[in-house]
C-alpha cells in the first residue's frame, strides 16, 4: 500500500479555491492550474488487509472534460515509465 500512497502524493490534489496551483509540487496540479482544466481533483487510496484500492476523480465541466481526462491520464501513465526521482523523494518526505 505504500507505493499507492506515494503515487497518490505524486499526483496530488487541486481545488480552484486553493492558492497553491502552479506552485504545487505535483506536475498534474501545475498543468491543471495553468490551463484551468477543472474545479478540483484528487487521487485516493484505501488499504485493506489483503488488497487495496487506488482511485482518482475530478470535477470539471463539459467543455474541459476531454482535456482534463487526457492530461490526468497522461500523468498517471507517465508514472509507469518516466518517474523523476526527485518527485518520488518529495512524495515520500510528504508522507513522513
Amino acid at each position: 500500500s505504500v507505493p499507492l500512497m506515494v503515487m497518490q502524493t505524486m499526483l496530488g490534489g487541486y481545488s480552484s479555491t486553493s492558492t497553491t496551483g502552479i506552485h504545487a509540487g505535483s506536475k498534474l496540479t501545475q498543468a491543471v492550474a495553468m490551463e484551468g482544466l477543472c474545479e478540483s481533483y484528487a487521487a485516493f487510496t484505501k488499504s485493506y488487509h489483503d488488497t487495496g484500492l487506488f482511485g482518482f476523480y475530478g470535477v470539471t465541466d463539459r467543455t474541459r472534460c476531454e482535456d482534463f481526462a487526457f492530461v490526468a491520464m497522461m500523468e498517471m501513465t507517465k508514472m509507469c515509465y518516466d518517474v523523476v526521482e526527485d518527485d518520488v523523494t518529495r512524495a515520500k518526505n510528504q508522507l513522513k
